[in-house]
């Protein structure tokens, strides 16, 4: 029988053994704490998936000092801040109705599966009601259980961390899968996973959709909202509840066999410009905003803030201009962090996902993106290729970048549609000096010495155009 995580709580050690028993027989792996600092302490240390909090009302903030209500409300709160789609067990000697509305009011219930489970998420008993308690966690393992049955396939569930598992599990169960085949897409600023996913049920194959993990709800309004249908596949969910603290977003996904444009890119450049071609014509019915006049510290701020790519930079011996030159630019809503393994290419058309870093700016983000991610992306083909020469970097915005290039036709599609989204020369180069800059405060760029150099080389071409007028 699987076993999962539960916290208690609990300071009279009578009660605390008891509570333990019930919930080892239930099916639970039990951690114990005397007092509420000693259980928050876990909570904002542990990386543990925990699925089940139960504690006593009345308990002392310390070992050894005095028992009070407050204490154990106090617990309640910060634990469910911290874990918000856990299920909670109050135990109490008396629940008035001030106590009552407290512990329940709006902390709504944890939902499974169109309503197949449904919990409140903060359930309050006395202590003699055994009975009761042991119906209750008996659902909540029968719960947890169900999504343990489901198969993972597409990765081995060892590579996996225990929340990811059980992420892709609640996603197979909220659409009546009992198996799903995740392949991991290409991560973004985030470093939030992102998954094409085949849910199969008892019947065969059931739905094809891309799952993102996050941790915050989306901003009405923005890019996603914003953006042309026709490249962007459509919001079909929220998954929450016992998802260690995450929730996920569904987005269906039209077509078979979506291949992300970062391998299209070398694999199949007549595809990949295609693909291009209709992203850009399709972006281009967005608004581009109004021209404004602002600092290029303001229009660089969506990549790095101004401060950090002067101090990164000097540490890499670029001498970035200061921040209150101004530039013309436009502002509207942008994707943020639209590098070509956040498009997927569905039979032909491109279709944009993860929409975790959205934004508003310049044009030029999302374009600079697509035209320098393939350099820099850890999974692009071209990450520590031959192709571009450290003198080439030097040369960027220039016909000599694209000398001896693998997908000439692609980088040259954006390189035109730069040209095309630029307001002034400032807005440019603020925001390539601020996109390279950025590259530079991650591991598998400064652990690759070509990578490495061909960020600096870039930042200092832009550096130097930035203070050249």
């Amino acid at each position: 029988m699987p076993r999962f995580r539960a916290i208690l709580v609990e300071d009279e050690p009578s009660a605390a053994q008891f509570t333990t028993d019930a919930l080892e027989a239930a099916g639970f792996d039990v951690v114990v704490y005397s007092d509420a600092l000693s259980a928050q302490e876990h909570v904002d240390s542990t990386a543990d998936l925990i699925d089940l909090l139960v504690l006593d009302r009345r308990l002392p903030f310390r070992s050894g000092e005095a028992p009070s209500d407050k204490v154990g409300d106090d617990l309640l709160t910060a634990m469910l801040l911290k874990h918000p789609d856990l299920a909670a067990v109050v135990f109490s000697g008396h629940t008035g109705f001030e106590h009552l509305q407290f512990a329940t009011t709006e902390r709504g219930v944890v939902s499974l599966g169109n309503d197949a489970f449904v919990f409140d998420r903060v359930r309050l008993f006395e202590k003699g009601q055994s009975l009761e308690f042991d119906a209750y966690v008996g659902r909540v393992h029968s719960a947890l259980s169900a999504l343990q049955d489901i198969q993972i396939t597409g990765i081995e569930p060892s590579e996996l961390t225990a929340h990811n598992r059980r992420l892709l599990r609640r996603v197979a169960f909220e659409f009546g899968g009992s198996s799903i085949d995740a392949r991991p897409l290409a991560g973004g600023l985030t470093d939030s996973p992102v998954w094409l996913c085949s849910i199969e049920s008892h019947h065969g194959s059931m739905a094809r959709v891309v799952a993102k993990r996050q941790i915050k709800t989306r901003e009405p309004g923005g890019f996603q909202d914003l953006c042309p249908a026709q490249i962007t596949a459509g919001v079909v969910g929220t998954i929450r509840g016992f998802c260690g603290g995450f929730y996920v977003t569904i987005q269906q996904l039209v077509g078979s066999n979506p291949v992300p444009l970062l391998e299209l890119i070398v694999t199949d450049e007549e595809a990949a410009v295609a693909a291009t071609t209709v992203l850009r014509d399709s972006l281009g019915q967005m608004s581009i905003g109004q021209r404004v006049n602002v600092s290029v510290e303001e229009i660089g701020a969506p990549f790095a803030p101004w401060s950090t790519v002067v101090e990164r930079g000097a540490s890499f011996g670029i001498k970035v201009p200061p921040g209150s030159r101004i530039a013309a630019t436009s502002s509207a809503p942008r994707h943020g962090d639209l590098h070509p393994g956040n498009v997927l290419v569905a039979d032909g058309h491109p279709v944009i996902i993860d929409f975790d870093s959205q934004t508003s700016g310049s044009q030029l983000i999302d374009v600079l993106t697509l035209q320098l991610g393939p350099l820099f992306h850890p999974d692009s083909p071209l990450f520590g290729a031959e192709w571009p020469t450290i003198d080439q970097c030097e040369q960027f915005g220039t016909d000599a970048f694209l000398d001896d290039c693998p997908a000439p036709d692609y980088f040259a599609l954006l390189a035109d549609w730069s040209d095309q989204s630029c307001t002034s020369v400032r807005e440019l180069s603020a925001l390539v000096l601020a996109y390279a800059v950025r590259q530079l405060k991650y591991a598998d760029i400064l652990g690759n010495d070509l990578t490495r150099s061909r960020a600096v080389a870039i930042a200092r071409w832009a550096a130097a155009r930035l203070d050249s007028d």
